[in-house]
């Protein structure tokens, strides 16, 4: 089962002369940290919305900064699951975004049980799948096992 949804923004990412130049959205001294940081907040926000409009709880009004990404919660069928949004790149385009998501077992469960399997994510993937069909700004969706 492929479990990553990857695609194309439409929507304005930030020039040069906007990364870094608010002191109050300043992640990173580097320029190129800094671009994903900003250009990435927007591309989360906009799938969270997405997810939440469709009518499903989630642990945050905005996506939180954390490693490798932006990320939130969603609730459903009485699991939890951990949604990621990240830019990737994708040959010579910075359009490109990835949403991953993976179930929340708690850290026992992570650290004793063995994985679960990918058609666990199933009903995450369905709401995200929705929610990324749906949104005007989201081009060339496609599902992958890795990215």
């Amino acid at each position: 089962m492929n479990t990553i949804a990857v695609f194309r923004w439409t929507d304005k990412l930030p020039s040069d002369g906007e990364v870094g130049a608010d002191p109050v959205t300043r992640y990173s001294g580097d320029s190129g940290e800094q671009w994903v940081y900003q250009a990435c907040l927007p591309v989360a926000t906009a799938v969270l919305q997405a997810v939440r409009k469709l009518g499903h709880k989630t642990d945050v009004e905005t996506p939180y900064n954390g490693e490798g990404g932006w990320h939130f919660t969603v609730d459903l069928d009485e699991k939890c699951y951990a949604v990621m949004v990240l830019w990737i790149p994708k040959g010579e385009r910075n359009d490109y975004f990835a949403v991953q998501p993976s179930l929340l077992r708690g850290c026992l469960a992570s650290i004793f049980l063995p994985r679960p399997p990918e058609d666990s994510l199933a009903p995450v993937c369905t709401v995200l799948q929705d929610a990324l069909v749906g949104h005007r700004h989201v081009a060339n969706l496609e599902w992958v096992r890795e990215i």
